[in-house]
């Protein structure tokens, strides 16, 4: 019976088509969905960073950020720099990046975060998170 659908998807260029916008639509949900539970104040992304008038990070180490090779090396990743060099803009450009990539993420103030792990009992939340920013 798969055998039969695939050849008759395969064969009929207009139902892979709408198999491939039903997978991209319900991806996209999946992304939105992910993107309002890691509570990011708001949107950032790397195409958005002017290199030229931040002169304390280059294109090149974006890229490097932006390919996430130190998130699936389990890396910790800490952004120190100095003032006006964008750090608030760097860490939701990543957060968006790994959303868009189809991992868990949570953006907490470092009072949050406290609050979260002595206070409410829900430190559960933080379980299944491949990446977790504090402000």
């Amino acid at each position: 019976m798969v055998i039969l659908f695939t050849l008759l998807v395969a064969q009929n260029p207009f139902l892979l088509q709408l198999f491939r916008a039903k997978a991209q639509a319900r991806e996209d949900r999946a992304a939105a969905a992910r993107l309002k539970q890691a509570k990011f104040p708001t949107y950032r992304g790397f195409e958005e960073f002017d290199t030229d008038f931040k002169k304390g990070v280059t294109r090149k180490q974006l890229d490097l950020l932006a390919k996430l090779e130190w998130l699936d090396g389990v890396y910790n990743l800490t952004l120190i720099c100095p003032p006006g060099t964008g750090k608030p803009h760097i860490a939701p450009a990543i957060g968006n990046k790994v959303v868009r990539d189809g991992y868990n993420v949570a953006f907490h103030t470092m009072d949050g975060l406290v609050h979260i792990l002595n206070f409410t009992g829900e430190s559960y939340r933080l379980k299944n998170r491949k990446l977790i920013f504090i402000n």
